[in-house]
């Protein structure tokens, strides 16, 4: 397999309506999402993490651990602030709005890997005023409600 980037080729949906099979969205449930991918400057978060738990017992002196509860950080979006999609990603991000934010990967084409987290808009941050040399931006921060469910593109 070749090693490749994802810039140009991966996309970034927001679906205001669940898939009937979050392992397996088809192609017209991700088309009637919102493609965030043009306006996108940076994403953050989107991680999945599991605390250690303790498991330590008296026949060995060895400190073992398992796997404990599960949670995902602090998670974002920036977008451009003057980008010409950008109204319209915000309008459909509106904060309280709650969704599934679709990772694909290697773009949208059945067959092609799919991770989706149901999330929800928690505040707009315009960023109006940065370095001299960085256009303006509005990072979008999720909360998000659930784990990913990891799957395939249907057609």
């Amino acid at each position: 397999m070749v090693r490749q980037v994802t810039r140009g080729r991966g996309r970034l949906v927001f679906l205001g309506s669940a898939p009937s099979d979050l392992a397996a969205p088809t192609q017209a449930e991700i088309t009637a999402g919102t493609d965030i991918t043009p306006s996108v400057r940076s994403v953050d978060g989107w991680d999945l993490s599991v605390a250690d738990l303790d498991i330590a017992d008296l026949s060995s002196d060895f400190q073992k651990t398992g796997a404990g509860t599960s949670s995902a950080a602090s998670s974002s979006v920036a977008f451009y602030a003057d980008d010409a999609g950008a109204a319209a990603i915000l309008t459909a991000l509106a904060e309280d709005t709650a969704g599934w934010m679709a990772f694909l990967r290697n773009g949208q084409a059945s067959t092609e890997p799919s991770k989706i987290w149901p999330c929800q808009v928690k505040v707009h941050n315009d960023r109006d005023v940065q370095a001299m040399d960085e256009p303006p931006t509005t990072v979008v921060e999720f909360g998000l409600t659930d784990r990913p469910t990891k799957g395939t593109q249907a057609a």
